[in-house]
């Protein structure tokens, strides 16, 4: 594969330009366009907007699900469909409508934050005349992501489409990051590379390095010579630099020494447990039992670690509380012995309320 990253730094400049695309990587797709190319653009979000606040800065309101410790999402409806913008939980999937006014302080509300929406709307709105005038098919730009692809054969027919050039730009989420292999696509961006950078979980450098390592790969593949362009607000991050050089082998370097000093796998073993109640006190109960039988076991199973009860990143979902425990061990049958042992007691039980996850590969 024949194809060069390179790193845009944006921010300030993109909000005084009110643009999703950075002005390095709007030219780009524009010349691409016009040479006859096709172009992936990534952006790891979906909806319109991620943060419906209150614009007075004295009220601090921000619409919030109900159910879950999770902020809304709006969704936009298209043109001519009827009916109003809304907001989802894309944790319990509950969905009202944008309110017009803060319910707080009767305040303006404001939209801030992207999403593959609105990249898609800034897209048509840029290019769609300019393609519409060359002859291109109204379908030039299909969007990719859980609201529109419901089953996989819708999938592998934009695919199908996409291949016999009806369709010149996808832009989605990570369903588009792998496993694509069109010789006429010479246009990768990565409209936000930070979406995952700061997740609190040990592994989201890991999972940014592979996601942008996985789009950049799909320019290129053709005679033409492929260019990627990564928007970033942290353009000296590991993750970001060494997939920009292609280069695994320094960052799983790094990156295993951070782990190796913090004592995280795979340097050692994990297992994660999640109390779930919809009473709070219930569900900090039932994790303090566990968490003090494991404790108990780690006098006998020398190197067995705990660490909590405490609360999930996102400490409740669809009316449930969550609490973490998580055990760590240098040996995948030391947390195995513990697991089993605090079982063998009956305070551990996999249900509805208590869910046991052995190398977890997420902690949110």
């Amino acid at each position: 594969t024949a194809y060069e990253i390179r790193l845009s730094l944006v921010g300030s400049e993109m909000c005084i330009r009110d643009s999703m695309l950075g002005p390095t990587l709007e030219h780009a797709l524009g010349e691409t366009l016009r040479d006859g190319g096709q172009a992936i653009l990534l952006l790891n979000r979906r909806g319109y907007s991620c943060y419906i606040a209150c614009a007075e800065p004295k009220c601090g309101y921000v619409l919030s699900c109900s159910e879950c410790d999770a902020r809304m999402v709006e969704h936009r409806l298209r043109r001519g469909t009827g009916g109003a913008n809304f907001v989802r939980c894309h944790h319990c999937l509950a969905q009202q409508k944008v309110p017009d006014r803060c319910p707080v302080c009767d305040g303006r509300i404001q939209l801030l934050g992207m999403g593959t929406q609105r990249v898609e709307e800034e897209l048509e709105a840029k290019f769609g005349r300019v393609l519409a005038a060359a002859g291109a098919a109204p379908g030039w730009l299909v969007r990719v992501d859980g609201d529109t692809m419901k089953t996989g054969r819708e999938f592998h027919e934009l695919l199908e489409r996409f291949a016999r050039a009806e369709v010149r730009v996808l832009i989605g989420t990570q369903m588009i990051a792998k496993g694509l292999d069109f010789p006429n696509v010479r246009l990768v961006g990565v409209i936000n590379a930070d979406t995952a950078l700061s997740l609190p979980d040990f592994r989201a450098a890991e999972r940014t390095f592979q996601l942008v390592s996985q789009v950049a790969g799909r320019a290129g593949r053709g005679t033409h010579a492929g260019r990627v362009f990564v928007q970033t607000l942290e353009p000296d991050a590991p993750a970001i630099v060494h997939a920009a050089h292609h280069d695994f082998e320094s960052f799983a370097r790094e990156e295993l020494q951070f782990r190796q000093g913090s004592n995280l796998p795979p340097v050692t073993r994990m297992a994660r447990i999640v109390c779930r109640d919809e009473d709070l006190a219930k569900a900090i109960a039932a994790a303090e039992a566990v968490a003090d039988a494991l404790r108990e076991e780690s006098n006998v199973l020398q190197g067995v670690e705990v660490m909590g009860p405490m609360p999930c990143p996102v400490s409740r979902i669809a009316g449930f509380h969550r609490i973490s425990i998580e055990i760590i061990a240098p040996r995948r049958g030391l947390v195995q012995e513990a697991l089993m042992r605090v079982r063998a007691r009956g305070l551990l039980k996999s249900d509805s309320r208590t869910a046991v996850d052995v190398d977890p590969i997420a902690l949110m």
